[in-house]
């Protein structure tokens, strides 16, 4: 009879969840078609099963989205903004850009480095490496400034309110500050510019200032 109860207990805890997982997906599937429409192309978007909190966006297109973040997101609107962002290094090319900055960066570190009197290999490979790091940095915080910018204009057009970029950051905020590198589950808010001048800076450019 036990037995009989657990198995009937299983069986509708399993549809629960299956049910309550797939609203989940089914608003991911929508917003993404959404925007996929406006976009004029389609993106690969995947859900990633992890707790970190984090979307990014590959150079052969794909996007991924880990569950933490999907569940960080509390509207549709708050997710529209996620992907949009993503979709924004996609569409503007800034993988093949951070790239190529990344190269004049290094070359600029060697050139640097022999005026500073290296001479041993070792010592040029450090010194470009410097070089790439300080010029692809500044230009990767102008870029997710970009991508925010854009996302913005794509979720007006795809007739999501735009405040859902600023209500999710505000939330993330409130609970992690301003996303630190030093912490390993915030991937999200750790590549980005300083939280709150992103915020600072969507809420002018909602308001059209």
């Amino acid at each position: 009879m036990k037995r009989g109860f657990i198995f009937i207990f299983l069986i509708i805890s399993f549809f629960i969840l299956n049910w309550c997982w797939g609203i989940g997906r089914r608003e991911l599937r929508e917003v993404e078609r959404r925007l996929e429409k406006v976009v004029g192309r389609d993106f690969a978007v995947r859900i990633k099963h992890t707790k970190e909190i984090n979307a990014y966006a590959t150079e052969n297109g794909k996007i991924f989205i880990t569950s933490k973040m999907l569940e960080m997101c509390a509207t549709k609107e708050e997710l529209a903004f996620v992907l949009a962002h993503e979709m924004a290094h996609i569409v503007l090319r800034h993988h093949q850009k951070q790239r190529e900055k990344e190269v004049i960066g290094a070359l600029l570190g060697v050139v640097v480095g022999k005026i500073a009197g290296a001479d041993e290999e070792y010592e040029f490979r450090n010194w470009a490496k410097v070089g790439a790091t300080l010029l692809g940095e500044k230009r990767s915080r102008k870029q997710e400034y970009q991508a925010d910018e854009f996302a913005i204009n794509l979720m007006n057009k795809a007739g999501f309110n735009p405040w859902g970029s600023v209500e999710i950051l505000r939330r993330l905020r409130e609970i992690y500050g301003d996303g630190p590198a030093d912490i390993p589950l915030l991937g999200w808010l750790a590549s980005h510019p300083v939280t709150r001048n992103r915020i600072r800076k969507l809420e002018n450019l909602i308001r059209g200032r």
